[in-house]
Parts: C-alpha cells; sequence; structure tokens
C-alpha cells in the first residue's frame, strides 16, 4: 500500500514524574527515560519484521 503510514507514540517518563498524561507536544521542562531506547527498538523492529512476513518480504 504506498502512501499509507502508521506512527506509534511510546511514553515513559521517569518515576517520579506527574501521574497525569503528557500534553501530545513536548513542552521544554520534559525528561525522558533513556532507559526506554532497546524497547522503542525492539518495538519498531518487531512491527517492520511482522509486516515484512506479511508482504513475503523476508
Amino acid at each position: 500500500m504506498a502512501g499509507v503510514e502508521a506512527f506509534v507514540f511510546l511514553s515513559a517518563p521517569p518515576r517520579e514524574a506527574d501521574a497525569r498524561p503528557p500534553p501530545s507536544t513536548t513542552p521544554p521542562t520534559a525528561s525522558f527515560d533513556d532507559n526506554v531506547l532497546a524497547d522503542g527498538t525492539a518495538l519498531y523492529t518487531q512491527l517492520a519484521l511482522s509486516r515484512m512476513a506479511e508482504l513475503s518480504v523476508v
């Protein structure tokens, strides 16, 4: 399907962060937890491999 795009938002605020959902844009006071980068990479990799398998590319 040419021209189809999908987006996944992965959010993991630090444990001490406010429990309210973050805004959809990044505020200047945002903090990030780099410990979840591997999880995000694994998620995107699995999504890509699954889609490629569906398309018989792999």
